[in-house]
């Protein structure tokens, strides 16, 4: 398929729903940096009380699991 043939053919898709577009393809990002940000937070916050240090969170075998014990205390 041709550039031009695909522009016009998403012209026409797309025309009258660019919000719901611009909402899906803006969804994946947004979940991966919420994915990614609490267990970053919850390193920070483990690394502040001294419960483990930060090459314990880099090297460490099951370190997620770790920060998500620190939210059931």
């Amino acid at each position: 398929m041709k550039l031009s043939a695909l522009h016009a053919y998403t012209r026409q898709k797309l025309r009258g729903h660019y919000r719901r577009a611009f909402v899906s393809a803006l969804w994946y990002p947004g979940a991966v940096l919420a994915l990614t940000g609490v267990p970053f937070a919850l390193a920070v916050y483990a690394a502040y009380c001294g419960r483990m240090t930060p090459g314990a969170l880099l090297l460490g075998r099951e370190s997620v699991w770790q920060l998500l014990a620190l939210l059931c205390e």
